[in-house]
C-alpha cells in the first residue's frame, strides 16, 4: 500500500484560498487582539511575544488574548519553518520572502514580487501559490488544508 492511498488528497485551490484568507483576515485580527497590530509584529522575534495582558481598557478575556497570541506566534514559526524546508534549490527562500513580505510586512504583491526577482506572471501563477501551500504544511495550530 502506498502513502498516496492512505493520505487524503489536498484540494490545492481551496487550500490556497483558505490560507490566503487566514493570512489576510485572521492574522491581522489576532495581532490587534494581542495589542500589536500588523506593524507591531514585523520586527518581533517569536520569543518576544508578551506573557502578560496589555494595559488597555478594552474588555478582552484572557482566553481570547492567549489564543490570539498563540496564533500570531505559530504563524511566525510557520513562516520561518517554510525557509527551512529541505529542498534542493531556492524554493524555500523564495516562499519565505513572499510570506514575510506580503503577510507580515504587509507589502503589496508587486513589492513582494520585486523582492523575489521573478516576473509577475511567475510570481502569481507559481511562487505565491507554492508559498501558501508550504505555509499550510508548516502551520501546526490548526490544519489549514482542505481535502477533496
Amino acid at each position: 500500500m502506498t502513502d498516496s492511498s492512505i493520505l487524503p488528497v489536498v484540494d490545492k485551490p481551496a487550500t490556497i484560498k483558505n490560507v490566503a484568507n487566514f493570512l489576510t483576515k485572521t492574522l491581522p485580527k489576532m495581532a490587534r487582539i494581542c495589542g500589536y497590530g500588523m506593524a507591531g509584529i514585523k520586527d518581533l522575534n517569536v520569543n518576544d511575544l508578551p506573557t502578560e495582558l496589555p494595559n488597555r481598557d478594552e474588555n478582552i478575556t484572557i482566553v481570547r488574548y492567549k489564543t490570539a497570541q498563540m496564533i500570531v506566534k505559530q504563524t511566525l514559526i510557520a513562516i520561518e519553518a517554510v525557509r527551512n524546508i529541505p529542498i534542493k534549490d531556492k524554493h524555500n527562500e523564495t516562499c519565505y520572502i513572499i510570506l514575510k513580505k506580503r503577510y507580515v510586512e504587509e507589502c503589496s504583491d508587486g513589492e513582494a514580487c520585486e523582492a523575489t526577482g521573478y516576473s509577475k506572471s511567475t510570481y502569481f501563477h507559481t511562487w505565491k501559490l507554492r508559498a501558501l501551500l508550504q505555509f499550510a504544511d508548516c502551520y501546526l495550530l490548526t490544519d489549514l488544508h482542505v481535502f477533496k
